[in-house]
């Protein structure tokens, strides 16, 4: 078992200065599964079995480019095992790495939700092993199994 601490930030203001602070809030012993695996997620076992319908299982090597920026949102991920990371890029050409994401990390839902364009570029840094759900996929999920969907 291993102990995890989680933290309450707070930003303050002082003499026109921002200063960012940050305290231990609480801590708790808890076991992760790892590595992840997709049954770990917190569902009824029979919307377990459903969810995984609506799934597709993937792979990419690494330099993938799973999402370009600006383009259109169809799909959400979750991440079984590898590394991706989200970049900005910028019209100068460069880009701002700004997050990195490892299993367990869920992405994309945003962008699916609110049927918004792709605001970074999400290239994979490592093999990956992933799972996708299509805007296809969850249209047919919500009215197949609203309860699914609602639990989900």
């Amino acid at each position: 078992m291993k102990k995890y601490t989680f933290f309450q930030t707070w930003t303050t203001v002082s003499n026109g200065a921002r200063m960012k602070y940050s305290r231990p809030k609480t801590s708790v012993s808890m076991t992760l599964p790892s590595p992840f695996n997709i049954n770990s997620i917190a569902l009824h076992p029979d919307h377990f079995k459903k969810l995984m319908t609506y799934l597709e299982k993937l792979e990419v090597d690494e330099g993938f480019c799973l999402i370009r920026q600006g383009a259109p949102a169809r799909f959400l991920y979750f991440i079984e095992s590898g590394e991706f990371t989200a970049q900005l890029e910028l019209e100068e050409g460069e880009t701002i790495r700004f997050r990195t994401m490892r299993p367990w990390s869920i992405f994309g839902e945003i962008g699916l939700c609110r049927k918004i364009p792709r605001v970074s570029s999400v290239i994979a840094s490592k093999p990956n092993t992933f799972y996708r759900l299509s805007d296809t996929s969850l249209k047919k999920m919500e009215t197949e199994g609203p309860g699914l969907s609602i639990a989900f």
